[in-house]
């Protein structure tokens, strides 16, 4: 792999993670009730922990049961008079707005839900907990409890028996209270909520909040903790192998790096956990995403100009890579060129073909955590840049401790130049039969209809060629010489078999309203060209109207092909009573031509659709040639009515689309063996072209049009096929050049020798082949003609 070092600088942005309060939900059940419903938190995310505090009355005769997915922190009870209870929920979108907690007895009741972003949620989000029962006072105590890590959220909760307002304590926030309601304040209940963030591990202290009425109440004491803060912190990109091990380092540490299209490579990535949070346990996911290099051409950190896709299997521009041997998820292999920082301790985690990328290690804070990731790049431009980030998997949000550096590659192309060939007889295998001529050689007299093979080399330089690249061979009646100017020469793919029946569709670019037929206008005639749903309009036409006449198709059908047939596609509905069809026909040269196609049958009703006129068979009662289809001015012509009774049509009209139907001349084309399947695998054999001291990527057998490396090219050496071919009787006497191009049709960036095959005419060899010393080639043994 030829490899570009591309230098980023970028600028760290870590958005310190910490717990955060979203908001409060309060609720009462006014004078007493067998339940209590509790308003969810407003703003609350999927992820979030919520807090509650019920108080009731009754005390250690009353138990409450909280709703499907609570768990109780700690309950306790001040003798039969209050009861007061604390659970915890991670908040769900689908979760209602009310929560509803029960009680076995009818009793006065209120309480407090407090949600709470940026905490840990694999785990229980509870770090430390206590409770206490206090006697009557104005002054409500929650206990001391001991943190063990960093950047809690101390939550102080209280239940007093009696109707009160509470007032936080010294630093506290107040985050929510509610009383419940009816007979005297002695009967009643308040709940209350404050917080506030502990930064050090060790004793909270205890936590008092003040009331306006002397009652006895209960304090609860839990400390949230914080979600381990993740950042993207290192990335090295390598070459692919087929192990869980790596090799090569294309890249310096923390530095882009440049790739083909089609060549699988490695992301090896760095996830930091902070120091000051908590550990990232087993069980937390995340996922790869890329994003198109943005306008400020950089893979910056702030994603200010850059569109963030996940990465797929198959689809996306960057996508994962599936070898053969390692399976996804395996256990990561360490490598002495990992990502890794000075002084800080790697945990390897997984080898990874797909999202999501796990933890499978728990990673202490302080520590590192390392992955391993399978990349290829498809259907990418030369020049392109993609930028690469790691997210949460369940939410896609960044990850709460920031990036500090983005993975980038650049892709390049390869240089491909057609190098050397040599030609064989035929043999049922995917090893060819005997030579035909030397390497670099035209084969001569070859007999008309006879199976041939050819062996081929692409040399690759400036970088490697992907399993993803398409080309396909064409093949031109010699004029002059097989030279790689290709001046004089008219090339035209080579037949699969059977596929001298082809067939091509092309949407109108152009379309334009032709008064020559009708007496309506259409409203916006140009809206029926192309498929999207903008349409052409023709309301109360109650004859025909003038015609729509679609151009400019881009058609480029061969000049030696027949046309047998021709189908015009309107994508068309009405709305109203009724619409059909009036007059429908071709267009030549830009003039209606040929038999009314018009069915008078009712369109479809508010709901678009194709209707087609024509067939692979209907040359519309008159004669085409290849050169008048590709004319701009072919295209076709549809005139339409609508009925003028209540409700009055509409007529709509979305695209004119037309398929051409013909045959080619089936004078080369590819050879179907019995044995061997196309693209089977091909190896080495003594007799193939060589190309110095070039190393040889053997590909595959070819006895199909468009095919690609199945085995990446290293820049520096040279990808082999194996051409199965055929002939009909036409080329007797008669030479032709060929040469591999692109999929599109584009010429490869060069060529150096251009295969030459000469056909023996009926009486033997050709003036020409006397002319240029033609010999027959047998098992390798020249003969030369008699004159």
């Amino acid at each position: 792999m030829t490899v570009t070092l591309i230098f980023s600088l970028v600028v760290s942005r870590f958005a310190g993670a910490a717990i955060s309060y979203r908001a409060a939900g309060l609720g009462n059940n006014a004078g007493g009730a067998t339940t209590l419903n509790v308003s969810k938190p407003s703003g609350a995310q999927d992820g979030d922990i919520l807090i509650a505090v019920i108080s009731v009355r009754g005390g250690t005769s009353t138990t409450i049961t909280p709703p499907a997915g609570w768990t109780l922190i700690n309950s306790n009870d001040s003798t039969t008079i209050l009861k007061s209870s604390v659970f915890w929920k991670q908040s769900s979108a689908s979760d209602d707005s009310i929560y509803t907690f029960s009680f076995n007895s009818s009793q006065k009741a209120s309480g407090v839900i407090s949600g709470y972003s940026g905490v840990d949620t694999v785990s229980s989000p509870v770090n430390a907990q206590n409770s206490q029962v206090n006697a009557s006072s104005t002054s409500m105590t929650a206990p001391d409890v001991t943190t063990t890590v960093t950047n809690t959220m101390v939550i102080a909760a209280y239940s007093t028996a009696t109707g009160t307002t509470m007032t936080a304590g010294s630093s506290m926030s107040l985050r929510g209270q509610d009383a419940s309601t009816g007979g005297s304040a002695a009967t009643r209940t308040t709940s209350g909520l404050q917080d506030i963030i502990q930064p050090t591990t060790g004793s909270t202290g205890t936590k008092t909040m003040t009331t306006g009425t002397a009652a006895v109440n209960i304090g609860h004491t839990i400390a949230l903790k914080p979600a381990a803060s993740v950042s993207q912190v290192g990335y090295r990109f390598f070459d692919n192998t087929d192990s869980t091990s790596v090799t090569t380092a294309i890249a310096a540490k923390d530095t882009a790096a440049s790739v083909s299209s089609g060549v699988p490579f490695r992301l090896r990535i760095n996830l930091g956990v902070s120091s000051s949070e908590g550990s990232a346990l087993a069980g937390l996911t995340y996922k790869l995403q890329y994003a198109l290099r943005g306008a400020d051409n950089s893979c910056d950190t702030s994603f200010t100009s850059e569109s963030y896709a996940d990465v797929l299997t198959s689809a996306t521009p960057v996508r994962f890579y599936n070898n053969v041997t390692p399976s996804n998820g395996a256990a990561y292999l360490t490598n002495a060129s990992d990502p890794t920082r000075s002084g800080v301790t790697a945990v390897g985690q997984t080898y990874n073909e797909d999202n999501p990328i796990s933890v499978t290690t728990s990673t202490p804070a302080g520590q590192d955590m390392l992955w391993d990731i399978a990349l290829m790049t498809s259907g990418v431009s030369a020049g392109e840049h993609y930028c690469l980030r790691v997210v949460k998997e369940s939410t896609g949000a960044t990850l709460n401790g920031g990036y500090s550096v983005i993975p980038e590659v650049a892709i390049v192309a390869a240089t491909v130049t057609q190098a050397n060939y040599r030609w064989y007889s035929n043999a049922d295998s995917t090893t060819p039969g005997s030579v035909l001529a030397a390497q670099d050689t035209a084969a001569y007299s070859v007999a008309a209809g006879t199976p041939i093979r050819l062996r081929q080399r692409l040399a690759v330089d400036t970088a490697s060629l992907g399993i993803n690249q398409d080309f396909k061979l064409q093949y031109a009646e010699r004029s002059g010489i097989c030279d790689t100017s290709f001046s004089g020469e008219m090339f035209y793919d080579v037949n699969n078999p059977g596929g001298e029946n082809q067939s091509v569709t092309a949407n109108s670019t152009i379309v334009s309203e032709n008064t020559s037929y009708g007496t309506f206008s259409w409203t916006s005639p140009q809206n029926a060209a192309g498929e999207d749903s903008t349409y052409a309009q023709l309301a109360g036409a109650t004859t025909g109207s003038y015609y729509l006449q679609s151009s400019q198709h881009g058609f480029n059908i061969r000049p030696d092909a027949t046309i047998s047939g021709i189908e015009l596609k309107v994508r068309v509905y009405y709305e109203g009573y009724d619409a059909s069809d009036s007059n429908v026909r071709l267009a030549k040269a830009g003039i209606p031509v040929g038999t009314n196609h018009a069915t008078s049958a009712s369109f479809s009703y508010m709901s678009p659709a194709y209707y087609t006129y024509g067939s692979p068979t209907d040359l519309w009662g008159t004669t085409w040639t290849p050169s008048e289809i590709n004319d701009t001015n072919f295209g076709g012509m549809f005139s339409g009515w609508t009925s003028d009774s209540v409700p009055v049509g509409t007529l709509y009209v979305d695209n004119m689309q037309i398929v051409v139907y013909y045959t080619v001349p089936d004078i080369i084309k590819f050879y179907d063996n019995v044995t061997p399947t196309n693209a089977a695998s091909i190896s080495s054999i003594g007799s193939d072209p060589t190309n110095g001291v070039r190393g040889t990527i053997y590909q595959s057998y070819q006895e199909v049009n468009l095919f690609s490396a199945s085995t990446v090219v290293a820049a520096g050496s040279d990808g082999l096929w194996d051409f199965a071919l055929a002939t009909d009787s036409s080329v007797a006497g008669k030479t032709y050049c060929l040469r591999m191009v692109k999929s599109d049709g584009g010429l490869l960036d060069t060529y150096t020798n251009i295969p030459e095959i000469s056909f023996a005419s009926a009486g033997g060899p050709t003036l020409d082949q006397k002319t240029r010393g033609g010999q027959a080639v047998v098992d390798g043994v020249k003969s030369p003609y008699s004159f």
